[in-house]
Protein backbone atom coordinates (compact mmCIF):
# COMPACT_ATOMS: atom_id res chain seq x y z
CA UNK A 1 0.00 0.00 0.00
CA UNK A 2 2.82 2.41 0.88
CA UNK A 3 4.53 1.72 -2.43
CA UNK A 4 1.38 2.48 -4.43
CA UNK A 5 0.94 5.75 -2.51
CA UNK A 6 4.56 6.69 -3.28
CA UNK A 7 4.10 5.81 -6.95
CA UNK A 8 0.98 7.98 -7.16
CA UNK A 9 2.81 10.87 -5.48
CA UNK A 10 5.69 10.55 -7.94
CA UNK A 11 3.25 10.49 -10.89
CA UNK A 12 1.55 13.64 -9.61
CA UNK A 13 4.91 15.35 -9.10
CA UNK A 14 6.04 14.45 -12.63
CA UNK A 15 2.76 15.69 -14.10
CA UNK A 16 3.12 18.99 -12.21
CA UNK A 17 6.72 19.39 -13.41
CA UNK A 18 5.73 18.73 -17.03
CA UNK A 19 2.93 21.30 -16.83
CA UNK A 20 5.28 23.88 -15.28
CA UNK A 21 8.02 23.28 -17.86
CA UNK A 22 5.53 23.44 -20.73
CA UNK A 23 3.91 26.64 -19.50
CA UNK A 24 7.30 28.26 -18.86
CA UNK A 25 8.60 27.27 -22.28
CA UNK A 26 5.61 28.72 -24.02
CA UNK A 27 4.34 31.40 -21.66
CA UNK A 28 3.51 33.89 -24.42
CA UNK A 29 2.04 31.69 -27.15
CA UNK A 30 -1.28 29.90 -26.75
CA UNK A 31 -1.46 26.69 -28.76
CA UNK A 32 -4.80 25.14 -29.69
CA UNK A 33 -5.13 21.64 -28.23
CA UNK A 34 -6.53 19.53 -31.07
CA UNK A 35 -5.39 16.50 -33.05
CA UNK A 36 -3.05 13.76 -31.90
CA UNK A 37 -0.18 15.50 -30.08
CA UNK A 38 -0.30 18.50 -32.42
CA UNK A 39 0.25 20.91 -29.53
CA UNK A 40 3.22 18.81 -28.36
CA UNK A 41 4.73 18.95 -31.86
CA UNK A 42 4.35 22.74 -31.86
CA UNK A 43 5.93 22.94 -28.39
CA UNK A 44 8.81 20.77 -29.64
CA UNK A 45 9.16 23.05 -32.66
CA UNK A 46 9.26 26.15 -30.46
CA UNK A 47 11.88 24.49 -28.26
CA UNK A 48 13.93 23.67 -31.38
CA UNK A 49 13.75 27.31 -32.49
CA UNK A 50 14.87 28.38 -29.02
CA UNK A 51 17.80 25.92 -29.01
CA UNK A 52 18.95 26.77 -32.53
CA UNK A 53 18.65 30.56 -32.36
CA UNK A 54 17.41 32.40 -29.28
CA UNK A 55 17.14 35.65 -31.27
CA UNK A 56 14.73 34.04 -33.71
CA UNK A 57 12.82 32.49 -30.81
CA UNK A 58 12.47 35.92 -29.18
CA UNK A 59 11.32 37.32 -32.54
CA UNK A 60 8.66 34.61 -32.82
CA UNK A 61 7.36 35.12 -29.28
CA UNK A 62 7.31 38.90 -29.78
CA UNK A 63 5.19 38.67 -32.94
CA UNK A 64 2.98 35.64 -32.29
CA UNK A 65 0.64 35.02 -29.37
CA UNK A 66 -1.41 32.11 -30.77
CA UNK A 67 -0.85 29.05 -32.94
CA UNK A 68 -3.81 27.17 -34.37
CA UNK A 69 -4.51 24.72 -37.16
CA UNK A 70 -6.66 24.80 -40.27
CA UNK A 71 -7.67 22.74 -43.29
CA UNK A 72 -6.14 24.74 -46.11
CA UNK A 73 -3.39 24.36 -48.68
CA UNK A 74 -0.94 26.79 -47.06
CA UNK A 75 -0.10 27.81 -43.52
CA UNK A 76 -0.94 31.43 -42.83
CA UNK A 77 -1.14 34.18 -40.27
CA UNK A 78 -3.82 36.60 -39.20
CA UNK A 79 -3.30 39.28 -36.60
CA UNK A 80 -0.83 37.78 -34.13
CA UNK A 81 -1.96 34.20 -34.85
CA UNK A 82 -0.27 31.54 -36.96
CA UNK A 83 -2.37 28.80 -38.56
CA UNK A 84 -0.51 25.64 -39.57
CA UNK A 85 -2.15 23.37 -42.14
CA UNK A 86 -3.44 20.11 -40.76
CA UNK A 87 -1.50 18.20 -43.43
CA UNK A 88 1.80 19.73 -42.28
CA UNK A 89 1.19 19.10 -38.61
CA UNK A 90 0.00 15.52 -39.29
CA UNK A 91 3.39 14.75 -40.87
CA UNK A 92 4.93 15.64 -37.51
CA UNK A 93 8.22 16.92 -38.93
CA UNK A 94 9.38 19.19 -36.09
CA UNK A 95 11.87 21.17 -38.20
CA UNK A 96 9.23 21.75 -40.88
CA UNK A 97 6.76 23.01 -38.27
CA UNK A 98 9.48 25.22 -36.77
CA UNK A 99 10.29 26.71 -40.18
CA UNK A 100 6.58 27.40 -40.77
CA UNK A 101 6.39 29.21 -37.43
CA UNK A 102 9.50 31.27 -38.27
CA UNK A 103 8.19 32.10 -41.75
CA UNK A 104 4.70 33.08 -40.59
CA UNK A 105 6.02 35.16 -37.68
CA UNK A 106 7.86 37.27 -40.26
CA UNK A 107 4.56 37.79 -42.10
CA UNK A 108 3.06 39.04 -38.84
CA UNK A 109 5.87 41.57 -38.48
CA UNK A 110 5.53 42.75 -42.09
CA UNK A 111 1.72 42.97 -42.14
CA UNK A 112 1.43 46.75 -41.95
CA UNK A 113 4.35 47.51 -44.31
CA UNK A 114 2.12 47.30 -47.43
CA UNK A 115 4.70 45.34 -49.42
CA UNK A 116 3.98 43.69 -52.74
CA UNK A 117 3.03 40.05 -52.14
CA UNK A 118 6.13 38.77 -53.95
CA UNK A 119 8.49 40.98 -51.97
CA UNK A 120 6.88 40.00 -48.66
CA UNK A 121 7.07 36.30 -49.51
CA UNK A 122 10.72 36.64 -50.49
CA UNK A 123 11.58 38.35 -47.22
CA UNK A 124 9.78 35.62 -45.29
CA UNK A 125 11.49 32.82 -47.23
CA UNK A 126 14.91 34.46 -46.74
CA UNK A 127 14.20 34.66 -42.99
CA UNK A 128 13.11 31.00 -42.96
CA UNK A 129 16.25 29.97 -44.88
CA UNK A 130 18.48 31.82 -42.40
CA UNK A 131 16.88 29.76 -39.65
CA UNK A 132 17.13 26.46 -41.54
CA UNK A 133 20.83 26.76 -42.33
CA UNK A 134 21.56 27.09 -38.59
CA UNK A 135 20.22 23.55 -38.06
CA UNK A 136 22.54 20.55 -38.16
CA UNK A 137 20.27 18.05 -39.92
CA UNK A 138 18.14 19.94 -42.41
CA UNK A 139 15.82 17.85 -44.55
CA UNK A 140 16.63 18.65 -48.16
CA UNK A 141 12.95 18.90 -49.09
CA UNK A 142 12.78 22.07 -46.94
CA UNK A 143 15.65 23.69 -48.86
CA UNK A 144 14.18 22.51 -52.18
CA UNK A 145 10.84 24.05 -51.25
CA UNK A 146 12.46 27.40 -50.48
CA UNK A 147 14.33 27.31 -53.80
CA UNK A 148 11.04 26.69 -55.63
CA UNK A 149 9.45 29.61 -53.78
CA UNK A 150 12.44 31.86 -54.60
CA UNK A 151 11.85 31.02 -58.27
CA UNK A 152 8.07 31.41 -58.03
CA UNK A 153 8.25 34.86 -56.41
CA UNK A 154 11.26 36.10 -58.37
CA UNK A 155 13.33 36.63 -55.23
CA UNK A 156 16.63 37.15 -57.07
CA UNK A 157 15.60 40.72 -57.91
CA UNK A 158 15.35 41.54 -54.17
CA UNK A 159 18.97 40.53 -53.60
CA UNK A 160 20.27 43.53 -55.54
Amino acid sequence: VLISVLINMIKQLLFTLIVLITSTLNAQIKIDVVGDSWDKNVLSSLELIKQVDSTTYNFVTKNCNHIGFWNNTYSSSEGKSIYITTSEVKHGNILNIASIIVHESKHIELYEHNLHENEEECICYFFELEFLIKNKNVDLFLIDHIQKMFDKYGCEKYLK
